[in-house]
């Protein structure tokens, strides 16, 4: 018997309660059960940001927070700058040359992370820059990105600072007034524990002064209406995905009860533990600066990457994913957040062995595992 495991970097495993949430009988969407789940959601996504500013949850996966955030707070022919280092700062890229802006690349090496002073020196450059775009977690690499310095610099220069969370948030303990974010999205199916379906916008007082610049190219994603719709009447403009919306609100209340602080610190130590237990084996991180709640480790070029994350999945039913693009066969990743524990963890690690070893990787069976597990030890109460 293989026990199913998806252990991707989302859509990740849900807990009982939200299971429960996505199995009740669909509510009408204007009724007033319906309402107070709402209303429950929005406080519950608050106390997790710690802040009193209104979120925006739309149906859709976390790209259509992307692409609502550029429709929404920046015109065509507008220059913003986009950090392009992997797969998730393209898209930002993809979707600002769609909508008619003007976007700036700054490109860096996968793997690498933005450096402040280079963005500053953009910013000083052109002053026309109205904002900057960047991940916080750069999911396809496993780099974390240094979002409250970048934010510092934005600010000096007046630019806005539009993050992407959606690997971060339920990961870092972000708390959004004191983030320098001032236009921050994310999903449900990473970190949040929720399957994929809903994405969340949140943006400060500086942000809100420009919602709606663009009077063109939206629709369902106009953030007027649905701010207006969710904040005064806790009803969204179309039709939602009522079981989603309360799956996400049981989500919430199981991470909030938790504490987003002691959460963090489990999955910092489910990183170190992965990234010491691959080095034991000679296998190197590829992110020069990684991020907690994704690890991206690079693979000899004796071993075909593809065929590992194969090996795995049709041994053990297990589901790690491996690299992007360029970094197709060349990498593989496992996920540290969410519905993840330590044992998930060691199972990752112990799986990817396995594999290893059936491909022809020369080192000791047990060697990463028994890693992981020492640096495991070391902490009480993970």
């Amino acid at each position: 018997m293989k026990k199913y495991r998806i252990l991707t970097p989302g859509p990740t495993p849900v807990p009982e309660e939200v299971k429960a949430a996505l199995f009740r009988e669909p509510l009408y969407h204007r009724g007033l059960v319906f309402k107070n789940i709402m209303k429950e959601l929005q406080e519950n996504f608050k106390k997790l940001l710690k802040t009193e500013r209104v979120p925006v949850f739309l149906t859709s996966s976390g790209t259509g927070a992307m692409e609502a955030s550029i429709v929404n707070f920046f015109k065509p022919e507008e220059d913003v700058l986009i950090v392009v280092g992997g797969k998730f700062g393209e898209r930002f890229f993809k979707i600002a040359k769609r909508f008619g802006l003007n976007p700036i690349c700054y490109e860096i090496e996968w793997g690498d992370y933005p450096k402040v002073e280079k963005i500053e020196k953009y910013l000083k450059e052109n002053k026309n820059i109205k904002g900057v775009f960047i991940q916080i977690c750069e999911t396809s690499t496993g780099t974390f990105y240094p979002y409250k310095e970048i934010g510092e610099v934005c600010k000096k220069y007046d630019a806005l600072l539009i993050a992407d969370g959606i690997t971060a948030v339920g990961v870092y303990n972000i708390e959004f007034d004191k983030s320098n974010i001032d236009i921050l999205i994310t999903g449900s199916q990473k970190a949040l524990m929720t399957p994929p379906g809903v994405s969340a916008i949140i943006w400060n007082e500086k942000a809100h002064k420009r919602l709606g610049v663009n009077k063109r190219y939206k629709y369902y994603f106009d953030l007027e209406e649905e701010y207006k719709n969710q904040k005064e009447k806790f009803q969204t403009a179309y039709t939602p995905s009522v079981n989603l919306y309360a799956a996400l609100n049981e989500a919430l209340k199981v991470i909030n009860k938790i504490g987003i602080e002691k959460i963090e610190k489990n999955t910092s130590i489910m990183s170190k533990a992965t990234l010491k237990a691959f080095e034991e084996i000679n296998l190197k991180p590829l992110s020069k600066n990684p991020a907690i709640g994704v690890s991206a480790i690079c693979l000899p070029d004796s071993i075909d990457g593809n065929k590992l994350i194969k090996f795995i999945r049709e041994n053990f039913n297990m589901y790690i994913a491996g690299g992007q693009g360029h970094l197709k066969g060349k990498i593989f990743r496992l996920c540290h957040f969410g519905y993840i524990d330590i044992f998930d963890t060691l199972n990752q690690i112990s799986a990817v062995e396995f594999a290893l070893s059936s491909l022809g990787y020369n080192f000791n069976l047990g060697t990463a595992t028994k890693k992981a597990m020492e640096i495991i030890s070391q902490y009480k109460g993970a």
